[in-house]
């Protein structure tokens, strides 16, 4: 099962104790990773069990893997009766091959999910593709890997929808025939179209990033504070400026503020129109 830095389960086997977002942080392993030991005994429900624990590094998530002493023991039933026989012998024969499996089947699999998780949390979903590969041994902790098998395909898939969703938002705004900006409640630009540039005589992208949207449109004039207000929720207003290179236009301009879901206003956004023909041709 994995928990927060605070105990409290984000998965486990059990879906209902995740849904009442049960707390561990009263068991020996959780309190034992935060001094350095990674694997311990203790109990778990009643049960004598063994754990190993790792502290994800990129979402300081814990992962523990358990299992009861007597499945545990289940599997290793032979080599027990022997090592009643010959103690010393056969008890570090035991110890050798209990670390030996303990790396194999528990440790290495969560080192592998570890190095999983870590990719998944940084977007890269190449070695994340297949957490069935994995060699274990225990129920627990092939659950675990297919819980972390079905949350990589539900985040690939969303990724892959999102990225799909930018790209066709970023397709529409580049053919629109009108000039598309985004600007910091300051003014200063975040964002423009290619349609905003040829608008104002941009060639380059960097040109416009970081300026100030009323020292574009306005370049000649001194803003006041009262205009500056207004200029964050224009509807259809026309205004004749003139560029840096002398040039007069006649453009018009809409725009909004932008709020989040708390609704603090974050940024301004707008679009503006090249209507000098339009205005040369009615003054006609």
């Amino acid at each position: 099962f994995i928990m927060d830095q605070s105990g409290t389960l984000i998965a486990h086997p059990s879906l209902e104790l995740v849904k009442e977002q049960t707390n561990l942080s009263n068991l020996e392993i959780f309190k034992n990773i935060f001094h350095g030991k990674n694997t311990g005994i203790y109990y778990y429900n009643g049960n004598i069990v063994i754990g190993n624990a790792v502290i994800l590094s990129e979402s300081n998530w814990i992962v523990v893997d358990q299992v009861s002493i007597y499945e545990f023991v289940n599997h290793y039933i032979y080599i027990l009766a022997v090592a009643l026989i010959a103690a010393v012998c056969i008890g570090v024969a035991l110890l050798l091959n209990l670390r030996k499996q303990l790396n194999k089947y528990v440790i290495t699999p969560v080192e592998q999910l570890t190095r999983k998780t870590n990719n998944i949390t940084i977007g890269d979903f190449n070695d994340s593709r297949d957490f069935s590969s994995a060699l274990t041994a225990f129920s627990e902790l092939d659950k675990l890997f297919i819980d972390f098998q079905f949350m990589t395909d539900n985040l690939q898939a969303r990724e892959l929808a999102l990225r799909e969703s930018e790209n066709r938002y970023r397709g529409l705004t580049n053919r629109m025939p009108v000039g598309i900006f985004r600007a910091t409640l300051k003014g200063e630009i975040l964002g423009v179209n290619p349609m905003f540039k040829s608008i104002f005589g941009f060639i380059n992208y960097d040109e416009v990033i970081n300026q100030n949207i009323l020292d574009i449109i306005c370049p000649y004039s001194t803003h006041s504070k009262k205009f500056t207000e207004k200029m964050k929720n224009l509807n259809n207003y026309e205004m004749k400026i003139k560029l840096n290179n002398g040039k007069s236009i006649w453009i018009q301009i809409d725009t909004h503020i932008v709020y989040n879901i708390n609704g603090e206003a974050e940024f301004f956004e707008g679009c503006i129109q090249n209507i000098t023909v339009r205005k040369d041709t009615e003054d006609k």
